[in-house]
């Protein structure tokens, strides 16, 4: 029986009832037709294999080391990866990707109405079917995205049934939450046979844009350490003033540099702590091309749970995190020993809310907390 996901009874009973109802009509159909349902049987010896994760930077990061596995299971076979537009800059390089298809909507953040959530299918299915994949894989499970793949004639459809639509998959599993979210995806790959075991994926900076770092940004001086002190959600943010401390304590003790990185929505955040610290706010100003090359001549990352802290911990930089209540750290911490996560626990965690008026998870997180951390995860570099 399926595990849905959905926190409220009356929508896990809801994607229950559109199951039975719509699983039974697919299974008549495939009955009248006389086709298979499930075409695993039948997958090819090297096959062209489509893996979607249309979410966050993180969430596309936690699923690299499972399409890295796929490509060690299939060596001869082409994959290809279908992410978010904005991603661009993050994908490029990789040795196991063939191809990288961009969709240009988010599904998650901008929470679509219906009529939207339709186009998207639509479009998904469109840009699949072009493609002519021999199996898709979408470890999120999102009954839009499974649509989309079903739609589009890929005869091998891999995936998570927790949400909903699962009778249109080949093979899939439930989403369990405390499982962490990079097993889970390798847990999806091994359907197809891929080993689960885990291997680190680093990001490879472009060279030529390392070169020219300090000629684009002058007052960018070595050795330095870089902070994010943002997120998307703002139940992810530590207090800026005590940001702002965190770093003049790190420049004074350390000797380092302190650069403020982010996109275009950090840019207001950054120049509140700019005025309290001394930092140099480059927020705004770099791509994730840029933000990969500079990440990966910094000596540290301090940051909050969010995309560039993912980015940090796979450059493979000491990356220190401020994780607030939101999300199930044991689920959402980067893997790797260079990694330090600064946390308090409460009872309410994880509430995965986006606003919260005592946010006591974050607020009982110290300065000093985070200069122990950090000591740490320097002090273990310099000893390696």
């Amino acid at each position: 029986m399926t595990r849905y996901i959905y926190r409220r009874r009356s929508l896990r009973i809801a994607a229950a009832l559109c199951d039975t109802i719509c699983g039974g009509l697919y299974r008549f159909g495939t009955i009248v037709r006389n086709t298979p349902s499930k075409r695993l049987e039948k997958l090819p010896k090297n096959p062209k294999i489509a893996f979607i994760r249309l979410d966050g930077i993180g969430d596309v990061l936690s699923a690299l080391p499972a399409a890295m596995a796929l490509r060690a299971r299939f060596p001869d076979g082409a994959l290809t990866l279908v992410v978010r537009e904005q991603l661009a800059g993050i994908l490029e390089g990789l040795p196991f990707v063939d191809e990288v298809l961009f969709a240009d909507f988010d599904l998650y953040a901008s929470r679509p109405g219906l009529v939207r959530s339709i186009a998207c299918t639509c479009w998904l299915r469109n840009l699949l079917k072009t493609s002519r994949f021999d199996v898709a894989l979408d470890p999120r499970g999102d009954p839009r995205v499974i649509t989309a793949m079903w739609l589009s004639g890929i005869p091998a459809r891999i995936g998570v049934s927790s949400a909903g639509a699962g009778f249109l998959l080949g093979a899939s599993l439930d989403y369990l939450r405390d499982v962490p979210e990079t097993e889970h995806n390798l847990r999806v790959a091994a359907l197809l046979g891929a080993e689960t075991r885990l291997k680190s994926v680093q990001l490879a900076p472009d060279p030529g844009i390392v070169s020219s770092l300090f000629e684009s940004y002058s007052q960018l001086r070595e050795p330095f350490f870089a902070v994010h002190p943002s997120a998307s959600i703002p139940t992810k943010v530590w207090p800026q003033e005590r940001f702002a401390q965190a770093i003049d304590a790190i420049v004074s003790q350390y000797d380092l540099q302190a650069v403020l990185v982010g996109g275009p929505n950090d840019v207001a955040c950054a120049k509140q702590i700019a005025s309290r610290s001394h930092a140099l706010n480059l927020a705004g100003k770099t791509d994730l091309k840029e933000l990969i090359a500079l990440l990966s001549q910094a000596r540290l990352f301090l940051g909050n749970d969010s995309g560039p802290a993912q980015m940090a911990a796979n450059v493979g930089i000491p990356t220190a995190i401020v994780f607030g209540g939101t999300n199930d750290v044991s689920v959402w911490r980067p893997p790797g020993h260079n990694v330090a996560i600064i946390s308090h626990r409460v009872d309410c965690s994880p509430c995965e809310l986006r606003s919260c008026p005592n946010p006591r998870c974050l607020l009982e997180i110290g300065v000093g907390d985070v200069l122990d951390a950090v000591d740490q995860l320097l002090s273990q570099t310099e000893t390696e």
